[in-house]
Protein backbone atom coordinates (compact mmCIF):
# COMPACT_ATOMS: atom_id res chain seq x y z
CA UNK A 1 0.00 0.00 0.00
CA UNK A 2 0.80 3.65 -0.04
CA UNK A 3 -0.85 6.98 0.42
CA UNK A 4 -1.00 9.27 -2.33
CA UNK A 5 -2.61 13.25 -1.89
CA UNK A 6 -5.17 12.98 -4.16
CA UNK A 7 -8.55 11.06 -3.52
CA UNK A 8 -10.32 8.97 -5.59
CA UNK A 9 -14.13 9.21 -5.65
CA UNK A 10 -14.47 6.05 -6.93
CA UNK A 11 -14.73 3.13 -4.11
CA UNK A 12 -13.52 5.69 -1.97
CA UNK A 13 -14.36 4.61 1.74
CA UNK A 14 -13.44 8.04 4.31
CA UNK A 15 -13.41 7.35 8.30
CA UNK A 16 -16.03 8.84 9.86
CA UNK A 17 -15.02 11.64 11.82
CA UNK A 18 -12.92 12.52 8.59
CA UNK A 19 -15.88 12.93 6.73
CA UNK A 20 -17.86 14.62 9.83
CA UNK A 21 -14.92 17.29 9.90
CA UNK A 22 -14.74 17.43 6.08
CA UNK A 23 -18.66 18.36 6.00
CA UNK A 24 -17.73 21.02 8.97
CA UNK A 25 -15.03 22.48 6.92
CA UNK A 26 -16.99 22.73 3.95
CA UNK A 27 -19.70 24.51 5.18
CA UNK A 28 -17.21 26.97 6.60
CA UNK A 29 -15.15 27.36 3.62
CA UNK A 30 -19.07 27.38 1.19
CA UNK A 31 -20.20 30.77 3.19
CA UNK A 32 -16.79 32.73 1.94
CA UNK A 33 -17.73 34.50 -0.63
CA UNK A 34 -16.19 33.91 -3.25
CA UNK A 35 -13.71 30.96 -2.10
CA UNK A 36 -12.71 28.71 -4.62
CA UNK A 37 -11.18 25.09 -3.63
CA UNK A 38 -8.40 25.20 -5.88
CA UNK A 39 -5.31 23.26 -5.53
CA UNK A 40 -2.83 24.61 -7.80
CA UNK A 41 -0.60 22.23 -10.06
CA UNK A 42 -2.72 19.34 -10.32
CA UNK A 43 -5.15 18.34 -13.29
CA UNK A 44 -8.61 18.37 -11.72
CA UNK A 45 -7.83 21.99 -10.49
CA UNK A 46 -8.06 22.39 -14.11
CA UNK A 47 -11.08 20.36 -14.92
CA UNK A 48 -12.07 22.60 -12.00
CA UNK A 49 -11.55 25.66 -13.27
CA UNK A 50 -13.66 23.98 -16.43
CA UNK A 51 -16.59 23.68 -14.96
CA UNK A 52 -16.78 26.64 -13.19
CA UNK A 53 -16.57 28.31 -16.61
CA UNK A 54 -19.26 25.93 -17.52
CA UNK A 55 -21.46 26.56 -14.61
CA UNK A 56 -21.62 22.78 -13.62
CA UNK A 57 -18.67 23.00 -10.67
CA UNK A 58 -21.65 22.45 -8.25
CA UNK A 59 -21.35 18.91 -9.41
CA UNK A 60 -17.57 18.48 -8.70
CA UNK A 61 -17.52 17.87 -4.89
CA UNK A 62 -14.52 16.15 -5.44
CA UNK A 63 -12.24 19.40 -5.81
CA UNK A 64 -13.91 20.20 -2.42
CA UNK A 65 -12.37 16.96 -0.92
CA UNK A 66 -9.01 17.70 -2.51
CA UNK A 67 -8.68 20.67 -0.92
CA UNK A 68 -9.76 20.16 2.37
CA UNK A 69 -6.77 17.28 1.90
CA UNK A 70 -4.84 19.31 1.03
CA UNK A 71 -5.07 21.89 3.73
CA UNK A 72 -4.36 19.13 6.25
CA UNK A 73 -2.01 17.18 4.46
CA UNK A 74 -4.07 14.25 4.23
CA UNK A 75 -3.58 11.19 2.33
CA UNK A 76 -5.81 8.34 0.51
CA UNK A 77 -4.22 4.91 1.01
CA UNK A 78 -4.10 2.92 -1.89
CA UNK A 79 -3.18 -0.71 -2.65
CA UNK A 80 -0.15 -1.67 -5.20
CA UNK A 81 -1.34 -3.34 -7.91
CA UNK A 82 0.42 -5.79 -9.84
CA UNK A 83 -0.40 -5.65 -13.09
CA UNK A 84 -3.35 -7.87 -14.61
CA UNK A 85 -4.26 -8.31 -10.97
CA UNK A 86 -7.47 -8.04 -9.72
CA UNK A 87 -8.87 -4.78 -8.48
CA UNK A 88 -10.73 -3.72 -4.71
CA UNK A 89 -12.39 -0.85 -7.26
CA UNK A 90 -13.38 -1.31 -10.92
CA UNK A 91 -15.89 1.58 -12.75
CA UNK A 92 -18.48 -0.61 -14.71
CA UNK A 93 -18.67 2.59 -16.94
CA UNK A 94 -22.57 2.90 -17.26
CA UNK A 95 -24.23 5.65 -18.83
CA UNK A 96 -24.24 9.21 -17.37
CA UNK A 97 -21.57 12.13 -16.43
CA UNK A 98 -18.36 10.15 -17.61
CA UNK A 99 -19.95 7.24 -20.50
CA UNK A 100 -22.87 7.31 -22.72
CA UNK A 101 -23.55 5.66 -26.49
CA UNK A 102 -20.67 7.43 -27.85
CA UNK A 103 -18.33 4.52 -25.59
CA UNK A 104 -20.22 1.49 -27.59
CA UNK A 105 -18.90 -1.75 -26.60
CA UNK A 106 -17.39 -0.21 -23.33
CA UNK A 107 -20.74 1.06 -21.59
CA UNK A 108 -21.77 -1.38 -18.46
CA UNK A 109 -18.20 -3.46 -18.39
CA UNK A 110 -15.83 -3.06 -16.21
CA UNK A 111 -12.55 -1.05 -16.94
CA UNK A 112 -10.57 -3.36 -14.72
CA UNK A 113 -10.98 -7.69 -13.53
CA UNK A 114 -12.63 -6.97 -10.43
CA UNK A 115 -11.46 -9.64 -7.19
CA UNK A 116 -13.90 -12.39 -6.64
CA UNK A 117 -12.33 -13.49 -3.50
CA UNK A 118 -11.55 -12.00 -0.33
CA UNK A 119 -8.08 -12.36 1.42
CA UNK A 120 -8.22 -10.65 4.65
CA UNK A 121 -4.26 -10.44 3.66
CA UNK A 122 -5.39 -6.72 2.14
CA UNK A 123 -5.99 -5.82 5.32
CA UNK A 124 -2.86 -5.81 6.75
CA UNK A 125 -0.47 -2.45 6.62
CA UNK A 126 3.09 -3.11 7.55
CA UNK A 127 3.80 -1.37 11.03
CA UNK A 128 6.73 0.16 10.20
CA UNK A 129 4.40 1.87 7.54
CA UNK A 130 3.80 2.68 4.06
CA UNK A 131 5.03 5.60 1.27
CA UNK A 132 3.48 8.59 1.20
CA UNK A 133 3.70 9.53 -2.16
CA UNK A 134 3.02 13.82 -3.16
CA UNK A 135 1.15 15.34 -5.79
CA UNK A 136 4.25 14.49 -8.25
CA UNK A 137 4.47 11.17 -7.08
CA UNK A 138 7.90 11.52 -4.93
CA UNK A 139 8.13 10.33 -1.78
CA UNK A 140 7.81 12.58 1.25
CA UNK A 141 8.16 10.19 4.00
CA UNK A 142 6.48 7.70 5.37
CA UNK A 143 3.02 6.85 7.12
CA UNK A 144 2.57 5.09 9.98
CA UNK A 145 -0.91 3.01 11.43
CA UNK A 146 -2.05 5.12 14.54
Amino acid sequence: AFGYRLMGSWGMGVARDKWIEFRRWYKEKAAQPGFLPEVAGILPNQWYKESVAKGTAKSMWTMWFIRFMDERRYYTIYPWARKGSAALVANWREPGAHYGAKDGKFVGTPDAKPLDAWDSALLALPKAGIPALGWDGAREGLLTPP
